[in-house]
């Protein structure tokens, strides 16, 4: 039977259909942790990351073993996921990361981490700046869809 819950069919509609299992999105959200951790991880990046694992569904013993990993002094190669090599999967990974710290915008440490996360999940350079930008517009059309909506006295 197919999952209709909200969650899933909300990411069905964001991403398209996605299959990662429970061991690669552990893995996923350890890398995106040394990716965030490359300038520094913000509060507010915390707490998007927190909300973003939640709006997965990941069960609670999931997300506690992502949350209690420690980047520190971690290499991406060691923890990210064994997506196939420039598939959905891997290009929704570097989306989520791009999302997450673009909360705070992202500087050149993280941008580096991105590139060569991309590098070894096999998504083209120019894919992953795609993404860069892509994240940066949809940061924008937000932030203009606010500043339309505000009352205005």
């Amino acid at each position: 039977m197919a999952d209709t819950s909200i969650t899933s069919l909300l990411i069905q509609q964001h991403y398209g259909s996605l299959a990662a299992s429970l061991e690669e999105s552990v893995a996923e959200g350890k890398a995106t942790r040394i990716i965030l951790a490359a300038d520094g991880t913000s509060p507010s990046e915390e707490l998007a990351f927190r909300v973003g694992l939640q709006a997965l569904g990941l069960p609670e013993a999931a997300q506690k073993e992502i949350l209690d990993f420690d980047p520190s002094g971690k290499r991406i190669e060691d923890v990210l996921p064994s997506y196939e090599k420039n598939g959905q999967l891997a290009r929704v990974m570097l989306y989520n990361a791009v999302l997450v710290a673009a909360v705070d915008g992202f500087g050149d440490a993280e941008r580096a981490q991105f590139r060569r996360a991309g590098e070894m999940l096999g998504v083209p350079l120019d894919v992953v700046s795609a993404i860069e930008d892509l994240v940066l517009m949809e940061k924008a059309v937000t932030n203009l869809r606010h500043s339309l909506l505000k009352a205005r006295s």
